[in-house]
């Protein structure tokens, strides 16, 4: 996959590594980047005390309401996309019935449903590690590029190994998005995991062009 750190000299902003999308076939790839990010997000709040009583007032029949709920219990700080899933969970209307869950789902087809329209539009679109993104457009200048199999810019310190609750494997994530080395996507003890998120940095910082 290719990624370009580019310069809009109108703004004058400099963009740290972005995905430079051209093509669908691009835009999918890309997206599955972040599929495991989101699947964390939500096993966290399927874990939640929040889901439970979110799912209760559902079944009892009582509407939701998006001020009575405490979005505090769910959705892991590792995960880089929770204020995608605070706005989109704090956007529920009122008085409506619904899963939160299923809500967010549905913001989330609606944004990758945005970005296959401004690429169909205008051919070119940059994608952030957050998943934002912006249609390439005059003034905008690419400063370097690089062909990596992930986002390139990140470092031990953006490395998380873990384990679930009463789990017996470990799990590497980075920046909340699960990591798979060599085909392997848990390990059976901490340090070996760690030994292989380290060969997954060497791998991912990929060649410059």
């Amino acid at each position: 996959m290719r990624f370009v750190k580019v310069r809009d000299t109108k703004l004058k902003p400099d963009y740290d590594w972005m995905a430079d999308i051209r093509s669908l076939a691009d835009l999918m790839e890309v997206e599955k980047l972040f599929t495991s990010r989101n699947a964390f997000c939500i096993m966290d709040y399927i874990g939640s005390r929040d889901y439970a009583n979110e799912m209760n007032a559902i079944f009892e029949g009582s509407p939701i309401k998006k001020d009575g709920v405490n979005y505090q219990d769910h959705c892991h700080p590792r995960n880089i996309l929770r204020p995608f899933f605070f706005a989109s969970l704090g956007s529920i209307p009122e008085n409506t019935k619904v899963s939160p869950l299923l809500y967010f789902a549905e913001k989330l087809d609606g944004v990758i449903g945005i970005k296959a329209s401004e690429l169909a539009k205008h051919g070119r679109i940059l994608i952030n590690q957050n998943g934002g993104f912006f249609t390439w457009r005059e003034g905008i200048k690419e400063l370097e590029s690089r062909e990596a199999n992930y986002f390139p810019q990140y470092d031990k310190r953006n490395i998380k190994v873990s384990k679930y609750p009463n789990g017996t494997h470990w799990y590497i994530t980075c920046n909340g998005t699960s990591i798979v080395v060599d085909g392997i996507e848990k390990w059976k003890t901490e340090k070996a995991a760690w030994a292989a998120s380290e060969r997954w940095l060497k791998e991912s910082a990929g060649k410059s062009s």
